[in-house]
């Protein structure tokens, strides 16, 4: 038995290491939770009849998201949920121009020393799209279909909720730079208060889109046996 009410849990990842390290970080605190290795990409999931299947920040690595909506859909209970939290903006993270000028425009406030690049070693004038080829050297599975993950999960599952949180400023404006943040600095405060304030605005107003959503969703009753 899990811990709050919840009888079992199975988890899964793909990399064999993480999951030993998870597995004996539950023994740890005394949880009883199933640790899988899966290749969500090609492998069955580990059961059926479950009564929510939940996916964190792993969907826009998947090329196959047909295939694997319809294990999730098959692994489901009558009336359980599918729910994630996921990046959904731009494919490989290549955001439009008219993107990219309204990030410039705020990067362009930033004091030097919270433009410095770290990983560069380089004090930022202005932020770059990353290129493709930089992305897939990176990580081949990067944002490989993010633009279909919420499209998709809508026209295969029954949709309860959605809540988009945003993203489309502060995460392509503050990557590899947010380190130089101090949280407790007044000033720095206050200025990541203007950027959550202004990416709010931004969406609100139509001049943005979220690229991050939390999705909920039931088995749909045609996929029943």
């Amino acid at each position: 038995m899990a811990k709050g009410g919840i009888g079992s849990i199975v988890a899964c990842d793909y990399a064999a290491a993480t999951v030993e390290r998870a597995k004996e970080l539950a023994r740890a605190e005394g949880l009883d939770i199933d640790y899988r290795v899966v290749d969500l990409e090609h492998d069955e999931l580990p059961g059926y009849g479950f009564d929510a299947i939940v996916a964190n920040d792993v969907l826009h690595h998947i090329t196959n998201l047909e295939s694997l909506y319809a294990r999730i859909q098959a692994s489901l209970r009558r009336g359980g949920h599918f729910i994630f939290s996921e990046y959904v903006g731009p494919n490989r993270f290549q955001y439009s121009d008219a993107q990219m000028d309204v990030i410039n425009r705020y990067m362009r406030v930033l004091p030097d020393h919270l433009r410095y690049d770290p990983c560069l070693k380089i004090t930022l004038r202005k932020k770059e799209r990353l290129s493709i080829e930089r992305v897939l050297a990176d990580d081949p599975t990067e944002a490989v279909r993010s633009e279909d993950v919420l499209p998709l999960a809508r026209s295969m599952f029954e949709v309860e909720a959605e809540y988009p949180y945003g993203g489309s400023l502060l995460s392509p404006l503050l990557y590899e730079i947010i380190v130089n943040f101090n949280e407790e600095n007044p000033e720095d405060r206050r200025l990541l208060e203007i950027l959550c304030d202004a990416e709010d605005r931004l969406i609100r107003s139509g001049h943005l889109s979220p690229d991050f959503c939390v999705f909920v969703a039931r088995r749909p009753e045609l996929s029943d046996p």
